[in-house]
């Protein structure tokens, strides 16, 4: 699906401004995609191809993710980031900031679309070019990966890491 999503609020470190400066130069070079928006809807604009949906509950979401697209999470600093583990466990490829903390843990360092953020839209960009000329094999390797990688935190595991923080004062 020739679009990319990104869900989360409308702040300063979660980088909304930095994807819609990136967007407006994509999508004069490859008007058959679009961006859809969850979590504000002050971007909406049919004219751009962008369809920002304000709040969503979960069933909207996953409703979204399985539509397919590349995820895009262009935060200038996330200690975590959720949404990242939320779209690997649908299969979705992530277009992700190299300032999101959980990065090493989902990514090998070869990862072809993490980014270097920079405050700016350019390294952004051209990671949004390089995945809309991906070929469909790649996006197919890719979204196995993405599988693969969500299989590495499960509840319990993620339990079991915060009671070891808590317990040892990490």
């Amino acid at each position: 699906s020739n679009r990319f999503i990104f869900i989360g609020r409308e702040d300063y470190v979660k980088g909304l401004d930095i994807l819609i400066s990136a967007w407006k130069v994509f999508r004069n070079e490859f008007a058959n995609w679009k961006l859809e928006i969850v979590g504000t809807d002050k971007y909406h604009s049919e004219k751009l191809d962008i369809y920002s949906h304000g709040y969503k509950d979960a069933k909207f979401i996953s409703r979204l993710l399985s539509n397919g697209g590349f995820g895009v999470v262009p935060s200038r600093f996330d200690p975590w980031c959720v949404v990242v583990h939320e779209f690997l466990s649908s299969g979705i490829p992530v277009i992700v900031s190299s300032n999101v903390g959980c990065v090493p843990d989902f990514f090998a360092e070869d990862y072809p679309l993490k980014f270097l953020q920079d405050n700016s839209y350019e390294n952004l960009l051209a990671t949004m070019r390089l995945a809309a000329k991906m070929e469909k094999e790649e996006i197919y390797l890719l979204k196995k990966s993405c599988f693969k990688s969500a299989k590495r935190f499960t509840t319990d595991k993620c339990a079991d890491s915060f009671i070891s923080n808590l317990v040892n004062g990490n």
